[in-house]
């Protein structure tokens, strides 16, 4: 639903780069996830930042531009669909 909404989102606007700053714990990285998504699936350039705060308070940053995303989306939809069991 969300990354859908956001891609609509990207597509109709002029939007250059996203920051995305979370802590590292696991609920956080679902925004992260569809933000990716939503920037791959916009087939537009935009730059992306990944700011992750660890619970120690350390920050680090992962800067990728949309190829970078297309690249890792494909590798997580072929990582999934070799994870998944097919059903008889």
């Amino acid at each position: 639903f969300y990354t859908e909404k956001i891609t609509q989102i990207l597509k109709v606007n002029n939007i250059k780069s996203i920051t995305c700053a979370h802590m590292e714990v696991p609920c956080c990285s679902g925004l992260v996830n569809i933000l990716k998504t939503a920037i791959a699936n916009s087939a537009k350039d935009i730059q992306f930042k990944d700011i992750t705060i660890s619970i120690k308070g350390e920050k680090s940053e992962q800067c990728l531009n949309a190829w970078d995303l297309k690249i890792l989306n494909s590798r997580n939809r072929m990582t999934l669909n070799a994870l998944s069991v097919p059903t008889t």
